[in-house]
């Protein structure tokens, strides 16, 4: 910092500096006059009809807000408890399979079984794949799942009350998949360079 200006004798010799010297003194800024010596350099550039250029005012920006934080990647959270869901209804479904086997006429119910559990085995490899179709998938059959419970409960083949929270479970799984920001991180399609 340069020592401030402030004998008189410099207050007349602004006349004497150049147009370029003047500019630097103002370059120099206030802080470094006693405020009688900064007004006469002010004067005297107006006088000579300077151009000077002016600093751009500084908007009242905050500061760079800080990055956004990047959503949870990988299995866990809600995407963990889904996977546990899943594993149960697959060990359900083949136990219910297996229960069946003793009764005569078990083919369809077998049937659906074993689509329900290639269903789930499916997914689930998906899900480990970190396959990007994963995602669809799973909104798909949660979906079918919803809309099948809902079906079921109204036409009587099974009580009402646990169709329907069945189907809101189902419908819930659809919105996860659909909305998570974990879901979509973890199954989001890599770019082709």
């Amino acid at each position: 910092m340069t020592e401030r200006r402030s004998k008189p004798e410099e207050y007349a010799r602004y006349t004497r500096y150049s147009d370029a010297e003047l500019l630097s003194f103002l370059k120099e800024g206030e802080e470094n006059f006693v405020p009688a010596a900064w007004q006469d350099l002010n004067r005297e550039i107006a006088s000579r009809q300077l151009a000077v250029e002016q600093e751009p005012q500084e908007a009242n920006v905050p500061d760079d807000p800080a990055p956004p934080k990047p959503a949870p990647v990988g299995i866990g959270g809600w995407l963990l408890l889904f996977q546990v869901y899943v594993v149960t209804q697959a060990l359900v479904t083949l136990y219910a399979a297996v229960m069946l086997l003793r009764y005569e006429n078990v083919w369809l119910p077998v049937t659906v079984g074993a689509t329900i559990l290639a269903t789930f085995i499916v997914g689930m490899l998906l899900i480990y794949a970190r396959e990007p179709s994963a995602r669809s998938y799973w909104i798909g059959t949660m979906a079918v799942a919803a809309g099948m419970s809902l079906v079921s409960g109204i036409s009587g083949r099974i009580r009402f009350v646990p169709a329907l929270i069945s189907t809101v479970w189902a419908y819930a799984w659809a919105m996860y998949w659909l909305k998570s920001e974990r879901v979509r991180a973890t199954f989001q399609r890599v770019a082709a360079d």
